[in-house]
């Protein structure tokens, strides 16, 4: 059995789509993320996409700010997939709090 910080490992060690478009280009990041989300799926490799929403979010616990992003993951060859939030990871990675199920069987089935 894995522990929470194996789990954000996991989580973190997946391609994060979204910065390696914003490595290849300043302009349509989005895009390329998108492209790269095909390329992945094509070659059936696991990836994080993610989508930065135009808000931030404030933690009631500690009261840190940060921008609200949506995560999904994906795993095409094995046909899985998870989502979360920056919201969520944030809970698990600063307060303890647990990692939802299906988040935690996808990282253990694509590791």
């Amino acid at each position: 059995m894995r522990n929470t910080e194996e789990y954000l490992r996991l989580f973190f060690d997946l391609p994060d789509l979204l910065k390696l478009a914003i490595q290849q280009t300043a302009n349509d990041r989005y895009k390329v993320q998108d492209e790269l989300r095909e390329k992945y799926r094509r070659e059936g490799l696991s990836f994080r996409w993610s989508m930065p929403l135009r808000c931030f979010g404030v933690c009631r616990k500690c009261d840190e700010r940060f921008t609200q992003v949506i995560y999904e993951l994906e795993h095409p060859q094995l046909k899985i997939t998870a989502s979360s939030s920056s919201t969520h990871i944030h809970a698990v990675q600063k307060h303890g709090a647990s990692m939802n199920a299906k988040l935690k069987q996808f990282l253990a089935d694509a590791s």
